[in-house]
Formats: C-alpha cells, structure tokens, sequence
C-alpha cells in the first residue's frame, strides 16, 4: 500500500459506522439495517427527501389514473412521504408492502401509472428485461423514474475509490453476471445506457421517450455518508450545503455523482 492508501483505509475505518460491515450482508437482515440508518441519520434522510421530491413532481405531473409502484425500495421511506405509493422489493421486508421482481412483476398488463426506483436499476442484472416489462405494465401516458449513480469524470473517481459496488464503465454489454441480489450490480449501468447507448435504447424500447436526464449531487451524499459512514455534517447544514449543490449546477455534467432519468410510455 501506497502512503495515501494508507491514509484513505485509516479515515475510512474511523468513519465507518458500528453496523456497516452487517448493512451490506446479502439477506433482508441488510436491507433492514438500511432502513434503520437512514432514518437515524438526519442530514442522510434529507438528502432521501430531496430525491423523492422528483418522484413526486413525476406523480402529479401525470394525467391519468391508477396505482405507482416503487421497486427496491429496501431501506428507503417513500411510503411516508407518500402514502399512496406500492413499495416493493425483491426480497420479503416487514417495511415493504409486497416482493416483486421487477423482472416478473405482479401486475396485469397496463395497470400502473407509474414506477420509480432509487438506486435500483443498476442492480438489476437484466435491464432488457426489466424495460420490455416495464413497457407491459405500464399505461399509456405512464412514467418512470430511476435516481441512479452517474459516472461523470469525478463520478467515476469516487465510485472507483469509495464505493464497495462494482463501476465498470468499459463493458460493451447491459447485462451482467448476479450471484447476490444485494452486492452485484455496475454502478456504471445507467450511464452506459442512456448516455453512451442512448441512441440504441431509443431504437430498442421505442415505447418507452427519454424525457430527461437530469444530473446532480456533487457533494450531499457524500457528506451524508451514505449507508456506509457517519455524517460528516449535522442535520441542519443541510440547506447551505444544498444552496452550494445548485450554484454549481452547470457544472454537474462533469461533477454530478447522480442523475435522474424519467421516461414515458408513449399513447397508442
């Protein structure tokens, strides 16, 4: 090991939190501990009321009627946000009102308005799938929405350097080998498909317009520190860190550790 391995391993286990090694275990015990850090933590659960906020303005944009699910919804709250939605998760969670596949979804043909995902669709290991799903159920005028790591220049440094999940940004392919449904993923996948392949999901799923892609997070969920480390700021810090987060918005192309994609599927 190098000087600044060093450093980085010695700040990273002092900053590590008493259950992270047991949160990141491959059976619903770490789904659980997920939940139960993200409410402990405050300025982490501001940052997860921050993201549902796109999934909101997603729902009421929406002229049409019916259910939403959320997939993977794990250690997340949306339900308290928004009691209406279906949370899901693929493993069985006391918190979660149903498991699913999102794969193999539970659902008749066009019987949800929308479906949402934070931090879900780089897990699934068959994405093809999972969108010529998505397209069955969904009604016409439908949306999804994924917030999803984004593999900008310095997105790329952190994932590869402080993150435990794979971000393989060279792979030709979508898909990728899944032994743990928890641990196996590419961080890269959501950058790999709507924005190196854009072109070829639009010719695949043309059901399914990009509305946008919306890039974001330079510094917050870092500060958070994520599921894994203990915040590096209280609670109330939050909003100038925030305020700092949008005057650098021109610049989250390059620094964005985040994005948010919302498609539509279009009317017959």
């Amino acid at each position: 090991m190098t000087i600044l391995e060093n450093i980085k391993t010695s700040l990273l286990n002092l900053l590590k939190l008493p259950d992270a090694d047991r949160s990141f275990e491959n059976d619903k015990s770490a789904s659980e501990a997920h939940y139960k850090i993200v409410r402990s933590k405050p300025f982490l659960t501001k940052v997860f009321r921050l993201y549902y906020s796109e999934f909101l303005k997603a729902e009421h944009s929406l002229q049409i009627e019916g259910v939403s699910l959320e997939i993977g919804s794990g250690g997340g709250f949306l339900k308290e946000v928004y009691p209406e939605i279906v949370t899901s998760d693929i493993l069985p969670l006391p918190h979660v009102d149903r498991q699913e596949d999102a794969c193999r979804l539970n659902f008749t043909d066009e019987s949800l308005k929308g479906i949402y995902g934070l931090q879900t669709l780089h897990h699934i290991s068959k994405p093809r799938v999972f969108f010529r799903e998505a397209i069955r159920v969904l009604k016409p005028g439908g949306k999804m929405v994924f917030i999803e790591p984004y593999t900008s220049p310095f997105g790329r440094f952190i994932y590869k350097n402080f993150h435990h999940e794979p971000c393989d940004y060279t792979v030709l392919q979508w898909e990728f080998t899944q032994t743990t449904v928890l641990n196996d993923s590419n961080q890269a996948l959501p950058t790999l498909i709507f924005k190196r392949d854009r072109k070829q999901f639009e010719l695949e799923f043309p059901e399914l317009k990009i509305e946008s892609v919306h890039y974001h997070t330079f510094l917050i969920y870092l500060l958070s520190g994520g599921l894994r480390y203990r915040s590096l700021l209280p609670g109330f810090l939050f909003g100038p860190a925030l305020l700092i987060e949008k005057l650098l918005s021109p610049l989250m192309p390059w620094i964005g550790t985040m994005q948010t994609i919302v498609l539509a599927k279009q009317a017959k």
